[in-house]
């Protein structure tokens, strides 16, 4: 046990080493996967660079799904794993944004591609089209899901405010739309604390002539 490398915190492939576990013909360590699962492996099998272990069995599972479905170039499927990479995978770039703040995907997309894409076609995915959730706060399950233009998802982001006026509620893309300025016109009136009605309703100051 002296001469133990310590693998805690280290990161193999989907697997991250948690803590040691026992020993048995050579120490173990329980590891947890960008999946969600602890697995347990044997070190030497987590160090070997060629044919080493690198997820709790997942990673087999995916390849061998995505042989037999046959949609692994096709930019639904892009966008079921980048849907997964955001919430299991913390060392992807877009993770803070939902992983980290607890969003999820549930169980019957995330183990399954099949499931995901029937659900799609049944519910009017075409190319160009993005997966949206209707509660921002809420899991990528069908309950919450629906396919938006790009536009539409923005308006849709939570950092996207929300402005009452004369009785309508629009998000400021929305207002934007609809009253003709730039969407970053607003943001920046906003921040400055102008009220409402100077926010939605003062002129534009037109660029003199040089």
């Amino acid at each position: 046990m002296n001469n133990m490398i310590n693998l805690e915190g280290q990161r193999f492939g989907r697997l991250v080493v948690i803590e040691y576990s026992h020993t048995d013909r050579g120490v173990h360590w329980k590891c947890l996967c960008d999946c969600g699962n602890e697995h347990v492996v044997h070190a030497g099998n987590l160090r070997r660079k060629i044919g080493g272990t690198k997820s709790c069995g997942c990673l087999v599972k995916e390849l061998f799904n995505n042989r037999t479905h046959g949609q692994t170039d096709t930019k639904l499927y892009f966008v079921w794993v980048g849907m997964r990479n955001r919430c299991n995978r913390s060392n992807t770039p877009h993770y803070k944004n939902y992983g980290n703040r607890g969003i999820s995907i549930c169980d019957k997309w995330a183990n399954s591609f099949e499931n995901f894409q029937d659900w799609a076609l049944a519910n009017g995915y075409q190319e160009g089209l993005e997966i949206d959730r209707i509660d921002n706060d809420g899991d990528y399950c069908p309950e919450n899901c629906r396919w938006a233009t790009r536009k539409e998802q923005h308006n849709n982001k939570r950092n996207n405010r929300s402005l009452t006026f004369n009785g309508k509620t629009q998000n400021l893309g929305q207002w934007a739309d609809e009253l003709g300025i730039n969407r970053m016109t607003l943001t920046w009136r906003l921040s400055k604390e102008w009220s409402v009605e100077e926010i939605l309703n003062k002129p534009i100051r037109k660029k003199k002539n040089a």
